[in-house]
């Protein structure tokens, strides 16, 4: 008889809108609907990294739709690289 392992998986999807972790600059976006941008990241981050130490899965993804690191046009968004890659990292 066939035996069959299923590993969990946990999928966290984060908002990486890259634009969120800059410091504003001659760009304006209404945040009326979110709280302060320093507000918003901190409890982003913090719920991110919260979620990723109490889940029991073997194996979590982490999906965003901004890439931290990237090849193409335009590259490694360094505030997200500096602020939510260390959460992800293995320790």
């Amino acid at each position: 008889m066939p035996f069959f392992v299923f590993e969990v998986a946990d999928f966290f999807f984060v908002d990486t809108m890259d634009e969120y972790f800059k410091q504003p600059g001659c760009k304006v976006y209404n945040w009326s609907h979110i709280l302060p941008r320093e507000n918003y990241i901190f409890d982003l981050l913090k719920d991110v990294d919260l979620a990723l130490q109490k889940s029991p899965a073997k194996w979590k993804f982490v999906v965003g739709h901004h890439p931290i690191k990237s090849a193409g046009l335009y590259g490694t968004t360094k505030e997200i690289e500096k602020q939510l890659l260390p959460i992800l990292e293995v320790p």
